[in-house]
């Protein structure tokens, strides 16, 4: 399998300050070496092989990849917030929200995301999705179903308590 070798980067790696020139180096999922970009007398990349894949990135900046840490994949207008979330739609329905959120999330610079709720075993097949190539998406650490207590969420959307929450959530109370 051939390598990846980006060139002429801006690398932000978390650790030290932002380096300029920096040549990185993938063989599959994995980065395999971080070196100056250098070149040798063949105006090539001195860490290039032949039949590796070379990509001049000029001057744009590689990073690490982002961890989402509280995700609903089934939500739909967080940023909207007033309404019932997720609860309007069906399971069919909610799980195109999922796989549509998965994608968005790989495509903002997300590779991993940890599940905050959301009903009907989504996150779980989603994972699954992910995984066997169905839908592009981050690394998910799947979430069950929503656990509330009295007084939070459900208190501000009273809607919650005329739907059967079977698969949806659980009201967890200490009264």
């Amino acid at each position: 399998m051939a390598r990846t070798v980006f060139t002429n980067a801006n690398l932000l790696d978390g650790d030290h300050a932002a380096r300029k020139g920096v040549t990185v180096v993938v063989d599959g999922e994995h980065i395999v070496e971080v070196a100056s970009s250098a070149r040798g007398s063949t105006g090539s990349p001195r860490t290039a092989r032949a039949g590796d894949r070379v990509v001049d990135l000029k001057g744009k900046t590689v990073m690490p990849g982002m961890v989402l840490c509280h995700f609903h994949a089934g939500y739909e207008n967080v940023g909207t917030f007033g309404g019932p979330i997720d609860l309007q739609y069906s399971p069919t329905y909610l799980a195109m929200i999922a796989a549509r959120n998965a994608t968005l999330c790989i495509m903002h610079g997300y590779t991993g995301a940890v599940g905050a709720g959301v009903g009907h075993n989504i996150d779980s097949t989603l994972k699954d999705a992910i995984a066997n190539g169905l839908v592009e998406g981050p690394r998910l650490i799947a979430a069950g179903r929503d656990l509330v207590t009295s007084g939070d969420l459900v208190g501000a959307a009273p809607h919650w308590w005329k739907v059967g929450l079977d698969g949806v959530g659980r009201v967890c109370s200490g009264a």
